[in-house]
């Protein structure tokens, strides 16, 4: 966790507080509250939403590999961008 108490799961920052900074936690999915569960060792210390969800019921099964599909273009996209490649182009046309 950073230095004011924010961390960030997939690119969703979450803050924790303060007291938390550079403190290891650890977070559970709680699925049925759609919410991870912080803990810093054996202590439960905060219930916070899962950013980024898509709705509030199940989705059918060829939506969810549309936004899957979607979502690994996506971040295939951000990691070239965050790592750019040289390239050798061909000097014969």
């Amino acid at each position: 966790m950073g230095a004011d108490g924010c961390l960030s799961v997939d690119h969703e920052p979450y803050y924790i507080g303060q007291a938390y900074a550079k403190q290891q936690v650890v977070l559970f999915v709680n699925a049925s509250e759609r919410s991870f569960d912080v803990w810093l060792g054996k202590e439960g210390v905060k219930r916070v939403p899962i950013k980024g969800l898509h709705g509030t019921e199940p989705m059918p099964l060829e939506q969810y590999v549309r936004v899957m599909k979607e979502e690994a273009r996506s971040e295939e996209r951000r990691l070239q961008l965050a790592h750019p490649t040289l390239r050798q182009l061909s000097l014969w046309a």
